[in-house]
This record gives structure tokens, sequence and C-alpha cells, in this order.
């Protein structure tokens, strides 16, 4: 348990923690349902976004933005 914490520790050091922030169906602008999980991407934030079939796309931000927004 303490080498959990330890890690969670150094991760928020880092400066972004994204343990357990899914999102879980959302529907697009082309009105088919998605979940997006965040992920750092080259250093930036981004979300991995599977549709109900299971394809996934990483998009930046601003990307996933356009398209959820």
């Amino acid at each position: 348990m303490k080498d959990l914490a330890t890690f969670m520790e150094a991760k928020k050091m880092k400066g972004l923690s994204l343990y357990g922030s899914e999102i879980s169906n959302i529907r697009a602008k082309d009105g088919k349902m998605y979940s997006a999980k965040p992920v750092l991407m080259g250093g930036k934030l981004a979300y991995r976004v599977e549709d109900e079939f299971g394809a996934f796309d990483t998009l930046p931000l601003k990307k996933f933005a356009a398209k959820f927004g």
C-alpha cells in the first residue's frame, strides 16, 4: 500500500493525475455514442475515444472539444 501511495505522490508532483477519469456514454455531434479516457500524448492532454463497437482513436484536446463540444 505504501508503494501505491508513493507512486501516486510522484505522479502528482509531475503535474497531472488522470486516475479514474473515464467519461462514458457521451454523444458526439454525429449522433454516435462514445466513451473517452484522458491520456498524456507528447506531454499534452489528449483523449482516447472509443465508439460503441470498440474502434478507438486518440484525439488532442482541441479536436476532442470540437467533436463533442
